[in-house]
C-alpha cells in the first residue's frame, strides 16, 4: 500500500508518519514532498523542527519552505522579516496552515510539516488536536483548496506518549509506523506497519517491506508472517516444553514404572459377576433409635 500512497494513486487527507530516534523517517518524508512537487500542486512544507538550510539543500526549488523553526517563541525579535512566526505564537498551527492557504495561486495545497512534537509541546495535545481536525475538515470538504496533510511524529518523545499517540492515530487517515527505516542508500528492505481508513470507515491495516530508490520511488510490497507458518509445523509438545524449566516428559524406563506402580486404597480386581454400582455398608449400633411406628400415623388427614 505504502507505494500506492507516494505515487499519489490512493488519496488520503491526513497521513502522519510515526519514527523514532533508532528509525528516522526523513527519507520517507522527502519521498511525499518530492512526488507532490512533480505534480500539479502547491507543496508547502513547514519548519518547525529543522532549520529550513536542511530542506532548502535536498528539496525541488518549486517546494515552498517556511521557517517556524529559528524564532518559534519570539525571542529573538524577527517577526517583522518573517510574519508567519508570529501567527504561529498567536494561533498554533491551524493559524499558520491558514495563513498559507489564503496566500495561495490557486493551485491544490499539500502541506507537509516536519514535526508535530514541537507543536504539541510548545501549545499541547488538546490545541493540536484541534487544528488538525479544523484542518482535516476543509481537505474533506475542499480538496482543490487543501489537498493533502503529512506530518511526522516521533513517538519516543512526545508528551503524555502513549494518549497522545492514539488520538493521533484516531484522527488520521492513514498512519505509517516505522519499524525498520529504507533509504537511498542502502539496498536493504525497510519494514512498517500501515493503518488506513477508507471513505466509507472500513479499517485496512498491513504489515509492509519497503525500499526506497534514489530517484524516491518506492517499491513495496507485504510482509508474510513468516513465523506463523513455522509455528505450524513444531510438535506442541516441544513448543510446551521450551516454557518451563520443569520436565514435562517421560522417558520409557520412568512410563513402565509408572505403569506398574500400585496406589494405596485403590482396588486391583473386581470379581466376576460384580456390576459396578455402589453400595453402602452398615453396621448396626446399640444406641440406635428405632421406632417401629409409622410418623405418617400421627397426620391429621
Amino acid at each position: 500500500m505504502l507505494s500506492s500512497f507516494t505515487s499519489r494513486k490512493t488519496h488520503s487527507s491526513l497521513i502522519i508518519i510515526e519514527d523514532n530516534a533508532d528509525q528516522p523517517s526523513s527519507y520517507l518524508f522527502q519521498t511525499f514532498i518530492h512526488n507532490a512537487s512533480l505534480q500539479h500542486l502547491k507543496v508547502h512544507v513547514i519548519c518547525f523542527e529543522n532549520p529550513v538550510e536542511k530542506w532548502t539543500r535536498i528539496l525541488n526549488s518549486n517546494v515552498n519552505i517556511h521557517d517556524c523553526f529559528s524564532d518559534h517563541r519570539g525571542w529573538n525579535n524577527v517577526n517583522e522579516e518573517n510574519d508567519l512566526q508570529g501567527v504561529y505564537q498567536e494561533k498554533g498551527l491551524l493559524g499558520v496552515v491558514q495563513e498559507l492557504l489564503n496566500h495561495g495561486d490557486g493551485k491544490p495545497s499539500v502541506v507537509c510539516i516536519d514535526s508535530l512534537t514541537p507543536v504539541l509541546f510548545r501549545h499541547g495535545l488538546n490545541k493540536c488536536y484541534r487544528d488538525l481536525h479544523a484542518l482535516l475538515s476543509i481537505a474533506r470538504k475542499d480538496e482543490e483548496k487543501l489537498n493533502q496533510l503529512v506530518a511526522v511524529i516521533h513517538e519516543d518523545a512526545v508528551p503524555e506518549r502513549w494518549d497522545t499517540l492514539e488520538q493521533m492515530r484516531h484522527l488520521a487517515t492513514t498512519v505509517f509506523q516505522i519499524q525498520l527505516a529504507s533509504s537511498p542508500n542502502s539496498s536493504g528492505w525497510g519494514l512498517l506497519h500501515v493503518t488506513h481508513r477508507k471513505a466509507g470507515g472500513k479499517i485496512v491495516k498491513q504489515v509492509e517491506e519497503y525500499r526506497i530508490e534514489k530517484d524516491y520511488s518506492v517499491l513495496s510490497r507485504e510482509k508474510k508472517n513468516q513465523q506463523l507458518e513455522a509455528s505450524e509445523d513444531v510438535d506442541p509438545t516441544v513448543a510446551v516444553q521450551n516454557l518451563t524449566t520443569f520436565k514435562l516428559t517421560l522417558n520409557p524406563q520412568e512410563e513402565e514404572a509408572r505403569s506398574q506402580l500400585v496406589l494405596p486404597y485403590t482396588r486391583q480386581g473386581r470379581p466376576k459377576g460384580q456390576s459396578g454400582g455402589g453400595k453402602v455398608f452398615y453396621e448396626p449400633d446399640a444406641a440406635d433409635d428405632w421406632d417401629d411406628e409409622d410418623p405418617d400415623d400421627d397426620l391429621d388427614v
